[in-house]
């Protein structure tokens, strides 16, 4: 539900020092949790092995107007996951 994807970014997001901190959603399915963080200044990395998941998770980003923070990647995280690297200029 999108109460619980709210709570936890706020949560997630409070937790670090970070400003504009990169969050990676592992099983994104259809886009709630990566929504709720890009929404709170976080760029996102959106990950699910489902294709058509994340199609509806990339519609729905463009519902809340956030697909522009949220890189969908259609994958399997655990294959994906040892050359995943984030690089941030500053």
């Amino acid at each position: 539900p999108e109460q619980i994807a709210i709570r936890h970014a706020l949560r997630c997001v409070t937790a670090t020092a970070k400003s504009n901190p990169v969050v990676i959603d592992c099983f994104a399915g259809v886009g709630g949790n990566a929504i709720q963080f890009a929404r709170m200044c976080c760029s996102v990395v959106a990950i699910d092995i489902d294709p058509k998941r994340l199609e509806l998770a990339i519609n729905n980003a463009k519902i809340y107007g956030v697909q522009h923070c949220i890189d969908f990647i259609v994958g399997d995280f655990f294959q994906l996951a040892p050359s995943l690297k984030v690089i941030v200029n500053n």
